[in-house]
């Protein structure tokens, strides 16, 4: 296999390997192999299975969305846009959702998905709704009104999976499972019938557990292609010219008080503190310019309702 006509060096690994099978349709097959790197030690890639950490989940979300389709993806501003589902509706609760799910859309081994084996993977996922089938669409009932159900299914939890007889998983994703070693090594083939396009990349090989200094070292010496960067190595990418990619934010950080604190005056006290959190100082000096400092600020009050 031919070695790709690039290296990226990315803070966040999903950024670049997304654009490789996203661009499938518009870009032509360079072929080889994609040598990527991750810091977690990612134990499973079974979206039912827990993770041990937060990073080893975001790292497993990652490797999941390239093996597992969802009915919903979101785009760029976090809005729901069709994936395995090509339109939906609902009532005027937002109680009952009906889907229409794209036609010809098969597994990694050939086979074709079936409607029943969405519905079979959204009830193992979310045992208090009520999925069934009817007239080639896709029903979900909940007990309660719902109206981010759309943005619900895009969570990697509700990747749909079919289970095979041997215990295994297989999805529709743009990349099968060819090669595993869990928390160290796997190795990911294009998927020929991937319903958006034939990735332009043969195979993903990724190491996992690799802290992120040795990483930068791979990459140096020419043994990897994709690596992860902590904040304190960016400097050092800028200096060697080394192109880097940034994800979207994936993560809310907020302080939370009980109810009926801090007491009468909360209201102002909890403007106050908002007022106190320098923005700026945080993205120049902390994240290194990285980033963009949020325009507004999020007080206690907004979180109020929220899970």
């Amino acid at each position: 296999m031919r070695r790709l006509p690039f290296r990226f060096l990315a803070a966040s690994s999903a950024a670049l390997i997304a654009t490789a099978w996203a661009l499938a349709a518009t870009r032509p097959r360079y072929g080889g192999a994609l040598r990527l790197e991750l810091a977690s030690r990612v134990e499973s890639l079974d979206p039912s299975v827990p993770a041990s950490s937060d990073a080893e989940a975001e790292d497993r979300r990652r490797l999941e969305e390239m093996l597992f389709d969802r009915l919903v993806r979101l785009d760029r501003e976090g809005r729901p846009v069709p994936s395995l589902a090509v339109s939906w509706s609902h009532d005027t609760e937002s109680k009952s959702w009906q889907f229409t799910l794209r036609p010809g859309v098969k597994l990694a081994n050939g086979h074709s998905l079936l409607l029943n084996d969405v519905a079979s993977s959204l009830i193992a996922a979310n045992p208090v709704w009520h999925v069934a089938t009817s007239g080639g669409k896709l029903t979900i009932e909940t007990a309660s009104p719902c109206a981010e159900l759309p943005a619900e299914l895009a969570l990697a939890r509700n990747s749909i999976v079919h289970r095979v007889e041997e215990g295994g998983i297989i999805g529709s994703g743009p990349f099968h499972l060819v090669e595993w070693q869990a928390g160290r090594h796997a190795v990911l083939a294009a998927n020929d019938n991937y319903w958006g396009g034939r990735p332009y990349v043969d195979t993903v090989e990724i190491t996992l557990g690799r802290s992120h200094q040795r990483q930068l070292i791979d990459l140096e010496l020419g043994t990897a292609d994709v690596i992860e960067l902590g904040l304190d190595q960016l400097r050092r990418a800028e200096q060697e010219n080394l192109r880097t990619l940034t994800s979207l934010p994936s993560e809310l950080v907020a302080i939370q008080f009980a109810p009926g604190e801090p007491g009468p005056d909360g209201a102002r006290q909890r403007r106050a503190l908002a007022l106190a959190v320098d923005r700026q100082t945080i993205h120049d000096v902390l994240l290194r310019k990285q980033g963009e400092a949020a325009g507004g600020k999020l007080l206690a009050d907004d979180l109020q309702g929220a899970d």
